[in-house]
């Protein structure tokens, strides 16, 4: 129950609401209807569960855990939901504010070991990642273009722009939230780019197993780093799921 509530943006976190849709408005104001919040049964928000939140949680914090194992030491940062401000978006309502889920600030973007902050608003990152648990890649996709396009330009062009985007997509057959899972697509998003439509690489369970996502330092902002990338093994990702009996069965001939 207290990790349901835990970490919720402070400016709805005690308020009861009436209605969903006047978290909505709520969330739509403090720029933070990227996250996943519903109302409880008392009418107070919490963060939306089992099975598809808490999957998707795992996995972040997987990747996180990954990257505080790499970086060694080195002042740069990975946070999970980190604000990014967009001057335009691709969706409407217009979008104001992103929430990545997991972002990487290299040292350029630190102040000791602290993101550095132009007028009161947080720099941007040097990489993000999104990972699509649900069956719609519509969203996340949206979210990640607006990253890549729109973010630390125009009036926000003091905090920098981010170099490149990952967007996990999971690979479920069928539409249930107990479906199977047979893989995963990881689409490669550059500055200035739209998320492909055919993924830059492909996870299968039973076949493509050999997939990682690698990240160079540079793109990190480690310039002078010639050491190894930011490495996240998509057969890790899914061994981790396992924890949560979630069942992965070898793609089709068709899903490969």
């Amino acid at each position: 129950e207290r990790r349901a509530h835990s970490g919720l943006p402070k400016e709805i976190s005690k308020k009861k609401y009436a209605s969903e849709r006047e978290l909505r408005i709520d969330l739509e104001k403090f720029g933070v209807d990227d996250l996943q919040i519903v109302l409880d049964k008392q009418g107070f928000p919490t963060w939306r569960e089992m099975p598809d939140g808490e999957a998707h949680r795992f996995v972040v914090g997987e990747i996180a855990d990954l990257f505080d194992e790499w970086k060694n030491g080195r002042l740069i940062k990975g946070e999970k939901e980190a604000n990014v401000f967009v001057n335009d978006s691709f969706s409407r309502p217009r979008k104001e504010k992103r929430c990545p889920d997991f972002a990487i600030f290299g040292p350029g973007q630190m102040h000791g070991r602290r993101i550095q902050t132009v007028s009161g608003k947080g720099v941007n990152p040097h990489v993000i990642i999104q990972f699509s648990w649900a069956n719609d890649i519509v969203e996340d996709a949206r979210a990640v273009d607006d990253i890549m396009h729109h973010a630390g330009v125009g009036e926000y062009d003091g905090l920098g722009r981010p170099n490149a985007a990952y967007l996990i997509k999971a690979l479920r057959r069928g539409n249930e939230s107990d479906s199977p899972v047979y893989g995963f697509n990881v689409f490669q998003v550059d500055r200035d780019q739209e998320t492909p439509d055919e993924p830059t690489m492909k996870y299968r369970c039973g076949g493509q197993e050999d997939v990682e996502i690698s990240i160079a330092p540079a793109a990190i902002g480690l310039v002078d780093d010639e050491g190894e990338p930011f490495k996240i093994g998509m057969r890790d990702i899914c061994e981790a799921l396992k924890a949560l009996d979630i069942v992965f069965v070898p793609a089709l001939e068709n899903e490969m």
